[in-house]
């Protein structure tokens, strides 16, 4: 093989092997493109979006609850999320519940505050909440301490988890429809207090009844001729 032979089909294989890594670099473009964004906040609040948007299913359909909802001062700002707790008195009066996943407490807290709490429509009639809601998954709630939580009902808004969105609304809804309307913060403020004292407690009265069931079932399971023993003696007697 002379020199120029050589030549052309090192140049051949080399031109090859360029088109091969090219093609691979295009086929991978679009992961990467995936990846940077499930690792930015912007991706990280996407996904939790999408698993709150699943939990207030059910409010959403029922027209509760609404979606990219406009601000009246600001038509390019949309909370992800409002209910509408003034459908009982026949009116309009929405409480802005916003996604966040990762990021900074304190610049989620002071998002939230400044863009969708207490906005009032072009007449001047109430529009928003006096507060908002920050939804947080379990792992972030973590990284609300009581500073933090006190830092954001300082800027009006509550941190609340996931899990906890549904019942709390129930709440608001029942405290705002039984005894005053939800207008002024400071009661919301100490209405929050209460519900998150009250709801830990009961998480506690929970736990320890499902260690009692589980004992019991674990006794029952393995010391059966036992079993009489547990039961009242009322309901031996009516099986007799």
């Amino acid at each position: 093989m002379d020199d120029l032979t050589f030549i052309i089909v090192f140049a051949a294989i080399f031109l090859l092997i360029l088109i091969g890594f090219g093609f691979l670099a295009l086929l991978l473009k679009p992961l990467d493109g995936i990846q940077k964004s499930l690792g930015s906040s912007a991706g990280l609040g996407k996904g939790g979006e999408r698993t709150l948007q699943t939990i207030l299913g059910p409010y959403i359909d029922a027209n509760l609850v609404e979606e990219k909802l406009k601000m009246p001062d600001n038509p390019r700002s949309d909370v992800e999320f409002a209910y509408n707790i003034g459908k009982t008195k026949g009116s309009i009066f929405y409480v802005p519940i916003d996604n966040k996943r990762g990021g900074q407490p304190r610049k989620n807290i002071e998002d939230v505050s400044q863009k969708y709490v207490g906005k009032n429509q072009k007449d001047g009639g109430a529009f928003t909440t006096p507060f908002g809601l920050l939804a947080v998954n379990q792992e972030d709630y973590s990284k609300y301490t009581t500073s933090w939580k006190e830092f954001a009902r300082e800027r009006n808004v509550i941190v609340v988890r996931h899990e906890e969105i549904l019942p709390f609304l129930e709440f608001l809804q029942w405290y705002h429809d039984m005894f005053v309307p939800l207008n002024n913060h400071s009661s919301v403020v100490n209405l929050t207090r209460r519900w998150e004292a009250h709801h830990s407690s009961s998480a506690e009265i929970a736990d320890e009844i499902e260690k009692s069931v589980k004992k019991f079932k674990t006794h029952v399971l393995n010391r059966p001729e036992y079993l009489s023993a547990t039961l009242p003696e009322s309901s031996l007697d009516e099986e007799e």
